[in-house]
């Protein structure tokens, strides 16, 4: 909710419209993620975030998460808001506002469903390049940038956790340098 107001700062409709697009995936992001927490603890009696999860609470979890981190089939809606924000909350979408989701997912990525994740996660490289070829407009490349590079960092968290977390902060510097 904090970057709420960040966002908010340039008053017009298409800063408006972008930003509450962005508040409420966000928010049904946080809702599923909640909710497969309760569902998850409920069934294994604790509340540990590297806890066994069941296939159901898997699922769910990879869902919210993907779409936190707007991965395939879950990113129709971020290009669209980087696109309507400025350029400089634009920067804070595609850097600081992935960093909880991306730790989380590569704290419980063992837990989930492998074949979910790669199928999600080759799609949407191939999809977000595919279509930052596609486009005229920076913001919209941007956006699918951030969309591949996030889908590489989960896909290579599935065989080295520390290289993916090297790449993210490596992309983290890079997109911040622009």
């Amino acid at each position: 909710i904090s970057i709420l107001p960040i966002l908010l700062s340039t008053q017009n409709r298409r800063n408006t419209e972008a930003s509450i697009k962005y508040f409420i995936v966000q928010a049904i992001a946080a809702t599923i993620l909640l909710n497969a927490a309760i569902i998850n603890t409920w069934n294994n009696g604790s509340w540990l975030i590297n806890a066994p999860l069941n296939t159901f609470s898997s699922n769910l979890i990879t869902i919210a998460l993907f779409l936190k981190l707007s991965i395939w089939p879950f990113h129709f809606w971020y290009p669209e808001v980087i696109n309507g924000v400025s350029l400089i909350n634009g920067l804070i979408i595609t850097t600081w506002q992935k960093i909880a989701p991306t730790i989380i997912t590569l704290l419980i990525i063992n837990n989930l469903n492998i074949n979910i994740i790669l199928i999600c996660s080759l799609s949407s490289i191939i999809i977000s390049a595919w279509n930052g070829l596609n486009q005229t407009q920076t913001r919209k490349i941007l956006s699918f940038s951030s969309i591949n590079h996030i889908s590489w960092i989960i896909l290579i968290s599935l065989y080295n956790q520390n290289t993916s977390l090297t790449m993210f902060f490596i992309y983290i510097i890079i997109n911040s340098a622009i």
